[in-house]
């Protein structure tokens, strides 16, 4: 396996230092109620138990699930730090899975990155710290962009569908009133340590219609469109946050998603 990357027995974790393998390599990260099915890119699905033949998804698998985007508010420069979808070149690129947590690693620019993803010891909800630090020899300005594709609509009637910013919460709130159905698991929240400066709930907003995943329309603007739907079949969540960076700084953001 050294053509993926190598043990650190040190810190009890493989590193994939090759991002780019034939097929995704998968990891696991549970609880009794609660899994996390993970690619080397931090994709992939979540769900709550329910029952035997019953689950209640919280992330939807397929592309782009979680994003971590970092822009320089500067240059207006942006790339996603964990996936990579424009092929920057990254002075550090790598994946470190560990005993109960997975940590994306990159660095572009002089800004470092780190994407950790672990699942609590019970309940059903995804823990994420977001660690962005200034390597290079000037302050920089940066806004980080956390982004997931929550599973919303738990039926296929839209209408029961609705997303938006919610005061008391101070994050993202999606709901899926729907009738008549077999549990009570009908919203999904993502919050974060610190309050956003701006955020997004649809994929319409976020990504546009013609643009991909290295090119979100949302990103070319200096701030995300602050607009809650309802009836959406493509809700997402993403949340901007501006971060002063001195030289050798570094600042954490802890986002809670369940």
């Amino acid at each position: 396996m050294s053509n993926l990357g190598f043990f650190n027995n040190d810190k009890k974790e493989y590193t994939i230092t090759n991002m780019r393998p034939r097929r995704p390599l998968k990891n696991f990260l549970w609880n009794e109620q609660f899994i996390m099915i993970l690619d080397h890119f931090g994709f992939g699905e979540s769900f709550r138990y329910i029952n035997p033949e019953e689950r209640r998804f919280v992330v939807n698998d397929g592309e782009a699930g979680r994003l971590i985007y970092i822009k320089d508010r500067e240059t207006s420069e942006f790339y996603d730090a964990n996936r990579n979808y424009a092929n920057k070149s990254f002075d550090k690129y790598e994946c470190n899975v560990g005993i109960g947590y997975q940590q994306i690693v990159s660095e572009y620019k002089g800004i470092e990155t780190k994407f950790t993803l672990a699942a609590p010891t019970e309940g059903f909800a995804e823990l994420w710290k977001i660690e962005v630090k200034n390597n290079s020899n000037t302050t920089r300005k940066i806004d980080l962009i956390p982004y997931c594709r929550p599973s919303v609509n738990v039926t296929s009637h839209l209408a029961y569908g609705h997303a938006d910013y919610e005061k008391k919460l101070d994050g993202l709130y999606f709901s899926h009133d729907a009738y008549n159905i077999s549990h009570n698991c009908v919203g999904v929240y993502m919050k974060a340590s610190m309050s956003p400066t701006s955020y997004d709930i649809t994929d319409i907003n976020f990504k546009g219609i013609y643009n991909s995943w290295g090119e979100p329309q949302a990103l070319y603007n200096e701030s995300l469109s602050n607009k809650g739907s309802s009836f959406d079949s493509t809700y997402c969540g993403a949340m901007q946050f501006a971060l002063d960076l001195a030289v050798g700084e570094q600042k954490t953001v802890y986002v809670v998603l369940g």
